[in-house]
């Protein structure tokens, strides 16, 4: 079985603009009802006590 040539267009094909995401407003319940999984972040023991520690939270993701 030959594989046909590609013909290539006689005009150049048209970029075609998509309009932009609209903004929609979803129920907290919905949010939740479509969640895939879940994880609690794993805090430092000093941030745990009353050290009233600041930072940022790294959050890792498990491969699966």
């Amino acid at each position: 079985m030959k594989n046909k040539p590609v013909r290539k267009p006689s005009k150049p094909i048209a970029a075609v603009k998509a309009a932009a995401p609209k903004k929609i407003n979803v129920s907290a319940g919905v949010i939740a009802g479509n969640k895939l999984g879940g994880m609690t972040p794993q805090y430092p023991a000093m941030a745990k006590g009353k050290a009233m520690a600041k930072g940022n939270v790294i959050a890792k993701r498990k491969k699966i």
